[in-house]
């Protein structure tokens, strides 16, 4: 049993399309993001509660507006907020165009 979230991509490597696994050890607020290496936001991929559990969401390698994103390094962001804990999990993937 794992007390904290956890969050894993699926491929490391993507053109065009990645998937993004998390487990969510209680419920809570979970919000998952994506940013460039910049910094900047480019999608909200989730943003509201869940229960415990594993889940998966797809990022299609759009920003919120729809627009393609140029090929590189990008961050996947996970908070979550659930009994009492607060976890925040990165990690990176390379779109490749």
């Amino acid at each position: 049993s794992r007390s904290s979230a956890a969050s894993d991509v699926y491929k490391r490597q993507f053109n065009p399309s990645t998937q993004v696994g998390f487990h969510l050890p209680a419920a809570g607020a979970v919000k998952l993001e994506v940013y460039d290496m910049r910094g900047r936001r480019v999608r909200t991929l989730l943003d509201g509660s869940r229960e415990a559990g594993d889940f998966s969401v797809a990022w299609d390698g759009r920003n919120d507006r729809g627009l393609a994103q140029a090929g590189g390094l990008y961050l996947f962001v996970l908070e979550f907020r659930g009994s009492g804990q607060v976890d925040r999990i990165t990690r990176k993937a390379v779109l490749i165009p």
